[in-house]
């Protein structure tokens, strides 16, 4: 038996009007699709920031060395025109122990006579020199006892010490320092191998023997703009961080210097491949810095650092950059502080809003790093 129409039509309008009442109740007190997809949106983070400091800036880089061969060749001294180059003497034999005041060879009645030093001579010295090259010398006639102490100046007490080494040495000065008739070799040297025999016919390049030393010693390539001097002492990049002291500089390969290192003090083994580390710049005080991805180019292309403000508004400052080291930039510019707040990533900004228009990977522009130690 079917509903009278009357009451169809009651049922009808009940269930319209539950239904407007629950949309309305929906719209009322539940979440609509524009904020549902609001609430899912990734939240919009502020960039990252990091502080303006007054510090020291040293740069340091690596130079590479390399185990160095430590040994030389003796080669034959310049003689008289009217003399052959002949082998006269050897005086020494492989494995025998070289010190200052040993004749190790003669070529046509020349000696070449050995002094035990860390760094080459290069030059004739006499009274009245100076120098360190003078001081070498005359801490190798104290450790052959024949002086007592060293000054690095070649005075008469300098000549007879020369003299009373070199009494029983025939062919050479005996009050002064001859470079043609010595031989430069470093401490605890040995003759590692006699190449000559007497009376066997020599050219001015023929090694006639090699002098060798047990000192653990390495060649580093100096980087350009180093500046490294005999007597520095500097560390190698290893996990002791051995203490090592440059015992010479000379040419290195490509037209570069490099120097000759090792260790201070007791012997340590130093691994083939080590890094020398050396200072390229430092300030003379402390300067401004901010970190090297702080530093942008800004619309029209100057260097500029974002500055935030205590109420949170952001403002660019036009500086001039100077020294960079260990990734913060020394930095000058009005409007710029110690403990002044910077933006790191300004590509994170609304560039709308006048903020600088490059990404923090950006090399900094203006003055050049300072390279000078």
């Amino acid at each position: 038996m079917g509903l009278p129409p009357r009451t169809w039509r009651v049922g009808v309008v009940a269930l319209v009007v539950g239904c407007l009442i629950g949309v309305l109740g929906a719209s009322a007190f539940g979440t609509s699709p524009r904020e549902a997809a609001q609430r899912r949106a990734t939240p919009t983070l502020p960039p990252p920031t990091a502080t303006a400091t007054m510090r020291h800036l040293t740069e340091v880089v690596q130079a590479p060395c390399t185990a160095s061969a430590p040994s030389r060749d003796v080669r034959p001294p310049r003689v008289p025109k009217d003399r052959a180059l002949v082998v006269t003497a050897v005086e020494v034999k492989s494995g025998t122990a070289i010190a200052t005041g040993d004749v190790l060879v003669e070529v046509a009645g020349v000696p070449r006579v050995a002094y035990v030093t860390r760094v080459p001579f290069f030059r004739d010295l006499g009274v009245g020199d100076r120098g360190q090259d003078v001081r070498y010398l005359e801490d190798a006639l104290v450790d052959a006892d024949v002086l007592t102490h060293a000054d690095s100046t070649f005075g008469p007490d300098t000549a007879a010490a020369m003299t009373r080494l070199l009494r029983d040495v025939a062919g050479v000065p005996r009050d002064r320092f001859d470079l043609n008739t010595s031989v430069s070799v470093l401490p605890r040297s040995a003759v590692a191998d006699v190449r000559v025999a007497v009376g066997e016919t020599v050219k001015p390049t023929t090694a006639l023997l090699t002098a060798g030393s047990n000192t653990n010693t390495v060649e580093c390539s100096l980087p350009a703009g180093a500046r490294v001097s005999v007597g520095d002492r500097l560390r190698l990049d290893t996990r002791e961080r051995t203490q090592m002291i440059v015992r010479g500089i000379g040419e290195g390969e490509r037209g570069g210097r490099s120097a000759t290192v090792a260790p201070l003090g007791a012997a340590t083994p130093v691994p083939d491949g080590s890094a020398l580390l050396i200072r390229l710049s430092q300030t003379s005080g402390k300067v401004l810095t901010v970190p090297a991805g702080s530093i942008m180019t800004g619309p029209d292309g100057a260097t500029v650092v974002t500055v935030v403000a205590d109420d949170g508004t952001h403002s660019q400052v036009s500086v001039t950059t100077g020294a960079v080291a260990s990734g913060h930039v020394e930095v000058r510019g009005d409007g710029l502080g110690d403990g002044d707040t910077v933006v790191l990533n300004a590509i994170a900004l609304d560039s709308g809003d006048g903020q600088p228009s490059s990404a923090p990977g950006d090399q900094p522009s203006g003055d050049q790093p300072d390279t000078q130690s």
